[in-house]
């Protein structure tokens, strides 16, 4: 509730700006609920079980995100953590990740907003499995090379992935040139990789569109 009523409000104070609900992705939410080591062996040894208790969990977040939505969001951003290629190898990627994602998109009302969906970790090893991803945008951390996620997903639209770390940590000039590394390597939304630390300073998140419109000038 205290999710929804930010929207509300967000919504009501400034109509014009788009607002971005988040939700927490099916395998990241399933392996937080129950012991996360029988989770992922569940995965492969209790497989009726297993898809049983996901399609329980994305059909909960679909409810959240549907909520979302009618308090006000204009979009809707699904982060998967822990459901990454890296853990779960490119075959159970397919079999829990894209196929629950994709139930959770397709459990949203599609003419009403846009979906991002962001996977962490490395995905060289999965960028088949996440082209059936049937999310408006992907979004990826700063440890994907945006030239090669270009080269494996042709037209889909890709966001990122300026490195969160340094946003934090860094100086503006330092972000302006990731952000300029960014587009010119193929991404078409500029955003932080993986979210904003708590102490990011706002200098060096204005830095990221600072840099691209003196780019355009």
């Amino acid at each position: 509730q205290v999710v929804l009523e930010a929207i509300r409000i967000l919504k009501a104070k400034n109509p014009d700006v788009p607002i971005i609900g988040n939700i927490t992705g099916p395998i990241s939410t399933a392996s937080s609920v129950i012991e996360p080591t029988a989770f992922y062996k569940s995965l492969r040894k209790h497989r009726e079980e297993a898809h049983a208790y996901m399609t329980f969990v994305t059909q909960q977040l679909i409810a959240f995100a549907r909520a979302q939505i009618e308090a006000g969001a204009d979009v809707i951003a699904i982060s998967d953590p822990s459901g990454t290629g890296e853990i779960l190898g490119p075959k159970l990627f397919e079999e829990y990740a894209v196929k629950y994602l994709n139930m959770l998109l397709e459990g949203l009302p599609e003419e009403k907003l846009g979906t991002i969906v962001h996977i962490c970790g490395q995905m060289k090893s999965v960028y088949r499995q996440i082209d059936m991803v049937q999310s408006d945008a992907l979004s990826f951390d700063s440890i994907v090379p945006m030239r090669e996620a270009r080269k494996n997903l042709g037209n889909r639209v890709l966001m990122g992935n300026v490195s969160t770390y340094t946003l934090e940590f860094g100086t503006p000039e330092k972000v302006a040139e990731l952000a300029r590394i960014c587009r010119n390597n193929g991404s078409d939304i500029i955003s932080p990789a993986c979210g904003l630390g708590t102490k990011s300073p706002i200098g060096n998140i204005q830095a990221i569109l600072r840099a691209l419109e003196e780019d355009d000038k």
